[in-house]
């Protein structure tokens, strides 16, 4: 049986997104992209809702990508990846599916198959991912960083988790590992 894992960055007071989509408060060097490399490694697909794919295809696709990090660029132009929107009617990043509505079923039916999926950002879609518990293991990544304006993840749905891992990286960032 695959797996699907929630990869998210949120900053110490919970915001996944600071104000006006702001991203740029994320602790990303040397230390995160290997852990990166490896944890896409693992996968054999990439999840993404609409915002978090246009986000991702616009970067991963350009030559800058390719220069700054070459190994996760390949990775992420060469891996199979699936889309959640309701409005995009067309993918045209290289080896893109886009679900549709009945998207939960499809990605029961991924791991049905032993694929192992990674979820990147996507905080909408996790949310609904999370109250019809489809996700098998959360890794929250927490910056030093307090916003106090953005998104948080907030919703009505209780589960009990059980840690699995714990990283410190040298930029300050935390790795909490749940399954």
């Amino acid at each position: 049986m695959g797996k699907l894992t929630w990869h998210i960055m949120l900053s110490i007071d919970g915001y996944y997104e600071g104000i006006a989509g702001d991203l740029s408060w994320h602790h990303v060097d040397n230390e995160y992209h290997s852990f990166a490399f490896q944890n896409l490694q693992q996968a054999d697909l990439i999840l993404f809702g609409r915002k978090t794919y246009e986000h991702m295809e616009a970067y991963w696709n350009t030559e800058v990508a390719l220069d700054d990090n070459p190994s996760i660029a390949k990775i992420m132009n060469e891996k199979p990846k699936l889309v959640i929107s309701k409005t995009l009617t067309e993918a045209n990043w290289k080896n893109t599916t886009l679900l549709g509505s009945d998207y939960q079923n499809s990605i029961e039916q991924y791991k049905n198959s032993n694929e192992n999926i990674i979820l990147l950002g996507s905080g909408d879609l996790a949310l609904s991912l999370i109250k019809n518990d489809i996700i098998d293991e959360y890794q929250c990544i927490f910056n030093p960083v307090i916003l106090g304006g953005g998104k948080r993840l907030s919703h009505s749905h209780s589960k009990e988790l059980k840690l699995s891992l714990m990283h410190r990286f040298k930029s300050g960032n935390v790795l909490l590992q749940y399954k």
